[in-house]
């Protein structure tokens, strides 16, 4: 993940993150993730016991950029090539 614009973060009332474009993927990957700005609202009693969760996610001007590989798969960014094979091997039906 790249963040090309600014970071804000505060702790209280509630800890919050705001994060301005976003990029998941490489300049080089087919397939990216990109986000004008991304808003995260955590739950504080989660990161009191050392977990991350969000109560709240917002993901605004997001764009999803899909590309195939030399096997016709998707290349998808956040996708290990080992999961990534596993999906494609599933049967439905």
């Amino acid at each position: 993940m790249r963040v090309a614009g600014k970071f804000d973060a505060r702790l209280l009332p509630a800890p919050f993150a705001a994060i301005a474009l976003v990029v998941v993927g490489g300049a080089n990957d087919l397939g990216k993730v990109r986000a004008d700005r991304l808003d995260v609202e955590f739950s504080l009693g989660s990161l009191m016991r050392g977990e991350w969760r969000a109560t709240e996610l917002t993901i605004n001007g997001m764009a999803l950029d899909l590309g195939l590989d030399a096997k016709g798969r998707i290349d998808w960014p956040c996708l290990d090539r080992n999961v990534q094979s596993g999906i494609a091997g599933r049967s439905t039906g």
